[in-house]
């Protein structure tokens, strides 16, 4: 995972540039919610998709958990869902064993020493339905088959709260990239080689980049897969930098680590750490070089 950076007024200038009187319809949807006490479909609709190319751009069609990239406009919207942060109809128990079987071993669910919240069957986050920074756009495997109607938090739920800026009492464990509500996923979740792994050693930090590698599956084959390929390509230029200006592919093995260490790059985070690993041990960077060939091997057969 990556942040992507962006402060409120400038996420609402790009909904309005987008569509000018969501704003507007949000809010009056919103009052609507609060008097009921809960988000109804057939009432409220579901007008968040007006606005979804605004986070199809601003996460340059990366979904916003696992980094793969989607398709983008105008063919690729059917990629890409609108992914409400913290669920606005229900809250369910996580894990679930038959949904997150990757957490399921010898029959037995994987257990935390430490408590994933309450689950309420006929409520959610309904004031944040029509909040904007309560949106990221994700990819179906990521929002469909694994979040859901999932959000895993430590302490008392605020239901009724419809400020996401002030609900870090919750402690929620999954980690927000949109924005500068949240810790930079950068200081939570790094990699060693592809796989990914808490920074922190202990404490809530180390539990959140726990509980969210393990929801999203980040560490599963078919996202090792891709970045095992990217970290394959990314060996050699290393190595033409770390020889210095003299090296004639200098100049251009820089330009690619910059490609694929930007923002807008499929899992950049994994390329970023494994830059970083270079630069202090290549030694080590050489190991995790050698399994990505011999995962990329292994999988083509």
């Amino acid at each position: 995972m990556v942040r992507y950076d962006i402060d409120r007024p400038a996420l609402l200038a790009l909904i309005d540039a987008e569509k000018p009187q969501w704003r507007a319809t949000a809010q009056a949807k919103t009052l609507a919610i609060t008097a009921r006490g809960r988000y109804d479909k057939a009432l409220d609709g579901e007008g968040w998709g007006d606005i979804k190319p605004v986070y199809m751009k601003l996460q340059a069609n990366k979904c916003a958990y696992c980094e793969r990239k989607l398709a983008g406009p105008p063919y690729g919207n059917r990629e890409h869902d609108v992914e409400h942060f913290r669920p606005k109809s229900r809250l369910r128990a996580w894990p679930h064993k038959t949904m997150h079987k990757h957490l399921v071993t010898d029959g037995q669910l994987k257990t935390y020493g430490f408590p994933l919240g309450s689950a309420h069957d006929d409520q959610g986050y309904a004031r944040l339905a029509f909040e904007p920074l309560n949106y990221c756009t994700a990819c179906a495997r990521c929002n469909q088959s694994l979040k859901s109607d999932f959000f895993p938090a430590r302490a008392a739920r605020q239901l009724q709260a419809d400020d996401p800026a002030r609900m870090k009492s919750e402690k929620a464990f999954l980690i927000f990239p949109l924005g500068r509500l949240d810790d930079d996923p950068a200081n939570l979740i790094t990699f060693a080689g592809v796989v990914p792994k808490p920074v922190a050693s202990r404490g809530f930090k180390r539990e959140r980049a726990e509980v969210t590698i393990d929801f999203f599956a980040l560490n599963s084959e078919d996202l090792a897969e891709e970045r095992a390929r990217i970290l394959k390509a990314l060996y050699f230029p290393l190595r033409a930098i770390a020889q210095g200006p003299a090296h004639p592919d200098f100049n251009d093995a820089q330009a690619v680590m910059a490609l694929a260490t930007s923002p807008r790059a499929p899992h950049s985070a994994c390329s970023r750490a494994f830059q970083s690993t270079f630069a202090a041990d290549q030694a080590l960077a050489q190991q995790y070089f050698q399994h990505a060939v011999n995962l990329i091997s292994r999988l083509d057969g």
